[in-house]
């Protein structure tokens, strides 16, 4: 079993993670908060300085970018690599409106044509590997199945579902039903993301979902920061 730090922006950065990561345990790696490609490759110092390795803790970290398939997505993923990243996270979950709008995080997953040319730019350079992370859709749950099949084709490291939708921000409850119909339509390695606040939650979670064994988790560790270590030791 994996326990994965979400990125949650302005909140994990790389200071909160290293104070967290000095004086509690049980999480076995972490997402940075996303870069903006387009940014990023405009001004290259500010922007990879949240992953600069030289400032990192103990928990390895990996870095996500953000982007459509009109940005600088490749370019920014090589500089990342010349840190000496060899795996990257794309964002396809970001459900806020200023970012969705522009096509990017959530914004992108009603447009498959969009997604796969994301994904060619990334995984042409075949020198590092990629992971996603995605939502169920941004306007409804069942854009996701039309974006698994062109997840399929890729060689992802692993795809990371949070079950709602875009629209619904971080509101209502998670749909685990479209996440057991996303997780076994995906042919990758499936981490679970989304509401695990207690044990409890985390329990009922793995007995319903028994082939899943990478578990993500951003609010409930602000909320308890030993929660980790709970899920781990009980």
């Amino acid at each position: 079993m994996s326990i994965y730090l979400a990125p949650l922006h302005g909140l994990t950065n790389r200071i909160f993670r290293n104070v967290l990561f000095s004086n509690f345990s049980g999480i076995d790696r972490a997402m940075a908060p996303f870069i903006s490609a387009a940014a990023a490759s405009r001004s290259a110092g500010k922007h990879y300085r949240d992953i600069d390795p030289a400032l990192q803790g103990t928990v390895p970290v990996e870095p996500q970018l953000l982007g459509g398939p009109r940005d600088a997505l490749r370019e920014c993923a090589l500089t990342i690599t010349r840190l000496g990243y060899d795996e990257i996270n794309l964002n396809m979950g970001c459900p806020y409106q200023m970012v969705a709008k522009k096509g990017r995080g959530a914004g992108i997953l009603p447009d498959p044509d969009a997604v796969r040319q994301s994904l060619d730019s990334l995984c042409s350079s075949g020198t590092f590997r990629l992971s996603v992370k995605v939502r169920l859709g941004r306007f409804s749950s069942d854009e996701i199945y039309a974006v698994l099949p062109v997840l399929n084709e890729y060689p992802l490291s692993r795809v990371i579902i949070h079950p709602r939708i875009g629209k619904q921000m971080y509101r209502g409850t998670v749909d685990l039903d479209g996440f057991a119909q996303a997780a076994a339509a995906c042919r990758h390695e499936v981490v679970y993301n989304g509401d695990i606040f207690t044990r409890e939650t985390f329990l009922s979670l793995q007995n319903r979902f028994p082939d899943v064994h990478s578990w993500m988790i951003g609010r409930g560790v602000l909320m308890d920061p030993f929660l980790p270590e709970e899920l781990v030791s009980g």
